[in-house]
């Protein structure tokens, strides 16, 4: 039979809830509208979105073939580093945050999609991390964060936790990072790419 069409799904999480309903909103409907314009060309779209106001934090899901996803989701992201003000001048510090984050867009993770009768085999993992360091290269080139990678989207295959622990300040002061004192940008999150296998480890 033919092959499977490779298909990746992409999270992301965003430190803005209710006050940046309205930039959070106007994203998510522009997202869409791309969505429905480049469906011709393959399967893509925005399948969720959830905006948890007590810990004033929204995540998106895009779902679809991987070169979609990497362009919707880099649009998305990039629209949301340049849109919405993080508590401040130059992304400072939301002290009162009650879940802990590393910038406004502090964690994307890129996974393959399959169903039952699929393996995850290399090329969809290699696919999935492929679309994470596309993502992670368009907010570097964008020049509005600091990107870290992990999973298989980095070389050594790191873990997040890791990633978090020396990269960022996710652990440290109830996860607040704090505004850089030199000057330069603050991380977007130490979690910016990722990608896993289905069980969300590698």
């Amino acid at each position: 039979g033919e092959p499977a069409m490779q298909l990746v799904a992409c999270n992301f999480y965003v430190a803005a809830s209710a006050a940046s309903v309205d930039v959070l909103t106007s994203l998510l409907k522009r997202a869409q509208e791309h969505c429905r314009r480049i469906r011709s060309t393959g399967p893509i779209g925005v399948i969720h979105a959830f905006s948890d106001v007590p810990y004033d934090r929204s995540s998106l899901h895009i779902a679809g073939a991987p070169s979609l996803v990497s362009e919707v989701t880099s649009r998305l992201i990039c629209g949301a580093l340049e849109e919405i003000d993080l508590n401040g001048e130059h992304g400072s510090v939301k002290q009162d945050a009650r879940h802990p984050f590393v910038g406004l867009v502090d964690h994307v993770s890129v996974m393959p999609m399959m169903d039952s009768s699929q393996s995850c085999d290399s090329l969809i993992r290699e696919a999935a991390a492929r679309v994470a360091r596309e993502i992670g290269a368009e907010m570097s080139q964008a020049n509005l964060v600091n990107v870290h990678y992990y999973g298989a989207a980095c070389p050594d295959n790191t873990p997040l936790a890791t990633v978090r622990r020396k990269n960022t300040a996710f652990f440290r002061s109830g996860g607040a990072v704090q505004a850089k004192s030199d000057g330069t940008k603050p991380d977007s999150g130490g979690d910016s790419s990722r990608t896993s296998t289905t069980k969300g480890d590698s």
